[in-house]
């Protein structure tokens, strides 16, 4: 279509298990800390500067943001102030 919305691809990035019932890829986007984007429907778009999350139900094929997912991010902290600041 040329349009971003319907023009994107959405094949997801990353490993899976047999059959595809757990797959494990990048959510990205171009400002930190925000949300899925429509056209980034496997959850990765290649012009984006900042990885979100990691989340483990991209869909293959289908076009949409689904689920609500609960992502994971390996992180290192300094110490304890740092991490309940991370958590508030």
């Amino acid at each position: 279509t040329g349009g971003t919305f319907l023009g994107a691809a959405n094949l997801p990035l990353g490993a899976q298990t047999l059959y595809g019932t757990v797959r494990l890829g990048p959510d990205t986007s171009d400002v930190e800390d925000r949300p899925a984007l429509l056209n980034r429907y496997a959850g990765y778009h290649y012009s984006d500067t900042y990885i979100n999350i990691f989340s483990h139900t991209h869909v293959f094929g289908a076009g949409i943001v689904d689920y609500g997912n609960v992502g994971i991010f390996p992180i290192q902290v300094d110490n304890n102030d740092n991490l309940q600041h991370m958590i508030a």
